[in-house]
């Protein structure tokens, strides 16, 4: 098991291209203990309609935290499968 609390980056890519980043925000977050300081809290309100969003205005950034809701309705799933 790899611990990512403290570990930020891509940690998988979807068939769309979209990166799967782990609940790292950086270091201006600090290491991810609950909720509450994880990326997807501390960004959410910059989230598109599937819970991903870009972080770069000059490179390919569109990534996601959590897996896309748009994705799992696809595949018949749900966010709290």
């Amino acid at each position: 098991n790899i611990d990512l609390s403290q570990q930020g980056g891509v940690v998988g890519v979807f068939f769309s291209a979209a990166m799967l980043y782990s609940p790292y925000g950086g270091p201006s977050y600090g290491q991810v203990t609950s909720w509450t300081t994880s990326a997807t809290y501390a960004e959410g309100n910059t989230f598109d309609q599937c819970g991903c969003h870009g972080s770069s205005t000059t490179s390919a950034s569109y990534h996601c935290h959590v897996p896309p809701s748009c994705l799992l309705q696809q595949l018949g799933q749900s966010s709290s499968s």
